[in-house]
This record gives structure tokens, sequence and C-alpha cells, in this order.
């Protein structure tokens, strides 16, 4: 019990230094729930397993076992048939499928080994420059930097299939740091690459427009567009395709990816909104059939990333609000997006552990972060659908919420003392504390006498 109390201790931080606080806190508890959720889910699944002998979705909370590396395999062996007249299967987008045209000239083991070398390596500094950098001493970060890479679900997940958000999340990486960090104008370079590669990532745009930075908006634009005009015109040099063909194959990998969301087996190991909209309907006895299903749900997240950009762009929220907003929108609201592309969340925490998030908005966004960095597949719906295609797509929805709710605005409220002398307090109610009156006279005087270039009192 004591070596359990002492890691307890270790890993809350019980004593830092203030300025290691705002932040820390969050990603120290959202860590936690990372250790805590996974180990859980291992646990579960392995006592499930040795119990019962049920095989997949029973026996592991990753996918199934024998399709170990198929995400990698698959676009590998697209890129080497590419052409007329083998097939018209593209990988995701032009630009991904030259990388992997040019890509075949290795052994696939070869590729294999440095797609997962760039994006661990991007992950590492991600966690331990970014996501640690509050939660206290160098051993404290290497624990930390340790339970987020190592028992990420996500993580696991992406590099179980091979899958190439691997590169999205380098990419994504590049353009927060330069965004952030390097306040760099050439921030739109990393993000229109992104962008030309997996479409969903345009939702970050809105962050140029909230900030008036058009000709960054212009640029990712154009550059996006240039970046996928230039692929096509490579990639039918190399596969005996017309540039409209090649174009034209775009529209035809699209219709696979909506075809194959149709699928039950597309809910489970995803977050979409669009998988507990199905549900939902089921278990409603099919009230909406057909088109007309997915046309409501068109509907249903046109109005969201609507309601979300306005809110984005009209309300004074902290950076990482924005970011999360948009971003975590972009994850739940197409048709099909798989739990691999949850590996994008890190960076959200990103942003929280560099510069902060004090508040109880930033601890509410730490818990529900921390939540979509585990399992929650504890219970079979039907036939290989667990619970968590509900739990995810709900805890995407309160992190929106939560991070397009501005702040309550500093307030000090007077409780003046009564006929016998009562004490005056100040109640800030942003941060839940009380502080004597004359104190805060004396802050306010202070704040005016900075503005006007005055002396404090």
């Amino acid at each position: 019990m004591d070596v359990l109390k002492r890691l307890s201790r270790f890993l809350a931080g019980a004593v830092l230094p203030e300025q290691q606080r705002d932040g820390g806190r969050e990603i120290r508890l959202a860590g936690l729930i990372v250790l805590v959720g996974t180990l859980t889910a291992a646990v579960f699944h392995l006592a499930v397993h040795l119990t019962t002998g049920k095989g997949y979705p029973y026996d592991t909370f990753l996918f199934d076992p024998r399709g170990t590396f198929n995400d990698f395999n698959s676009v590998y062996h697209m890129a080497l048939v590419y052409g007329p007249p083998h097939t018209t299967d593209r990988v995701y987008s032009t630009p991904l499928h030259l990388l992997m045209t040019y890509a075949t000239a290795l052994p696939d083991v070869v590729v294999w080994m440095i797609f997962n070398a760039v994006f661990l390596a991007t992950l590492v500094a991600v966690v331990w420059y970014g996501v640690t950098r509050r939660v206290g001493g160098r051993r404290l970060r290497q624990a930390y930097t340790a339970i987020f890479v190592a028992l990420s679900y996500p993580v696991l997940f992406a590099l179980q299939l091979g899958n190439l958000e691997m590169l999205m999340f380098v990419l994504l990486a590049a353009f927060a740091y330069l965004h952030y960090e390097r306040k760099s104008r050439w921030s739109w370079v990393p993000l229109a690459l992104a962008i030309a590669g997996k479409y969903y990532v345009a939702v970050l745009l809105v962050l140029y427009v909230r900030e008036r930075r058009w000709k960054e908006l212009a640029y990712t634009v154009t550059g996006a567009m240039a970046v996928t005009v230039l692929s096509a015109i490579v990639l039918a040099a190399h596969s005996g395709f017309t540039v409209p063909q090649v174009l034209g194959n775009t529209r035809t990998t699209l219709d696979g990816f909506g075809a194959y969301a149709t699928n039950m087996g597309a809910v489970q190991h995803g977050h979409s909104l669009w998988g507990l909209f199905r549900l939902l309907n089921m278990y409603s006895n099919y009230v909406v059939t057909g088109p007309n299903l997915s046309f409501c749900y068109l509907l249903l997240c046109l109005a969201i990333f609507a309601w979300v950009s306005v809110r984005v762009i009209t309300t004074d929220l902290a950076p990482w609000k924005c970011f999360t907003a948009l971003l975590v929108a972009g994850l739940c609201l197409p048709i099909q997006s798989h739990d691999y592309t949850l590996v994008h969340i890190l960076l959200p925490l990103a942003l929280i552990g560099a510069y902060g998030a004090d508040s109880r908005h930033g601890r509410r966004a730490a818990i529900l972060l921390g939540l979509l960095l585990i399992r929650a597949d504890y219970r079979v719906l039907i036939f290989d659908v667990t619970s968590s295609a509900i739990v995810y797509p709900l805890v995407c929805i309160a992190l929106i919420v939560t991070c397009v709710t501005p702040d309550a605005a500093p307030q000090v409220v007077e409780a003046r003392g009564d006929a016998f002398g009562t004490r005056r307090f100040a109640f800030r109610r942003n941060r839940g504390r009380a502080v004597s009156a004359d104190d805060a006279t004396i802050s306010v005087a202070s704040t005016r006498a900075t503005d006007t270039g005055g002396e404090r009192p």
C-alpha cells in the first residue's frame, strides 16, 4: 500500500511550483485517465477471453489481430497495381497515392519502418515538449510521456494497422508548432499539405478567418489545390491514366468510403456521429430510411459545423479552445472516421500543456480528451459494434460544447459588512476563492496605474 501511495503522489505531482500548476493539473488528470483506462481495458478483455474463450471483439480492445498492418499493406498494394487495365482504386487522395507510388521503389518493410519512425519521433516530440511541459520535474515528465506514447489507444490502433493517418499527425503537428509556438507566416504550408492529403482537415481554415489572416487563408486553399493538380499530373505520367481520369478516380474513392460507411462494420472502431445516428435510427425501428437518412445527417453536420464556426469566429475564446473545437468537429462529423484519427487529440493536449488552461473548462476538457484516448468497448451492442460507438460521439459533442463556451469574466462581487463590523470579502467567481476587499481594491488600482503609466500604490 505504501508503494501505491508513493506512486500516486508521484504521478499526481504532489508538490509543484506555481508556474507548473496552470496546465499541469489538466495534463496529469488526462494522463491518469489514460493509464487507468487502458490498463482496465486490457485486463477486462483478457479476463473475458480466458473465461469465455470468445474471440474478436471480446479478446482485444484493438483491431482484429488478423488485420494487423492491413491498412499499410493494402495502400502499398494499391500503389503497385494502380493504372489501366489493373484498377482505379486509389490511396485516399492524389498526393498520398503519389507518395505511396514513389515509396514502392523500396521494400514494404523498409517503407513501413520509415513511416513508423517519423511518426514516433514526432509523437514523442509533441508529448515531451508540449503535452508534458508543465507536469513537473524530469522524472514526472518521463513517466507521463511513457503513458501518452505507449498507452494511448489511438496511438496503438494506428501502429497496429499502419494507417497513413500517422503522416497526417506529422503535418498537423508541424502546423500547430508553426502557428502557435513560432507564430510563423509559413504555417499554411503543412496545413495545405494536410488538406490535400485528407480533406476533413479543411475545418482548421476557420482559424485563419478568426484571426483575419486572409493571405494565409488564400495561400492554404491555393496550395492544397495546386498540390492536388500537380500530383495528378505526375501520377498520370506514372500510371497511364489521363489527368481527368486521375482526378475522376478521386470521386470513385470517395464513393467507396460512402458505401463502406453504410456497413455496420465501419461503426466499430469509429467515433463518427454518423454511427450514433444510425444506431439511434435502428433502435427506433428505422424511422428514417434510405437516402433520407443521409440527407438528414448532412443537414445535421452542416448545422453543427456552422454553429461551431460562428462561435469560434465571434466569441472571445482561448486559442486551445478554438483549435480543439474545430479539430474535434472535423473528426466526428464525417460519415467515416476511424479511431486512429483520434491520435490528433494529443495536439490539443499539447496546447494545454504548453500554454496552460487554468479554468473549469480546462479541467473538463482534459477529462473529455483523456476519455478519447482510451477504449470504452465493454459491451457489444449489435454484430461487432460495441458501446464505444455511442460513447465517443457523445464525448466529442460534449468537448465541442465545452470549447465554444467562454470562461466567465472575472467579476468582483462585494459582500459588505453588517452593523457588527463583519469583515468584507470580494469573491472572484472564476477562481472560486475569496480575497480581502481591501486587497481587491489595491489590485484594481494597480491595474489602472499600470495602464496609465502611473505608480502602483
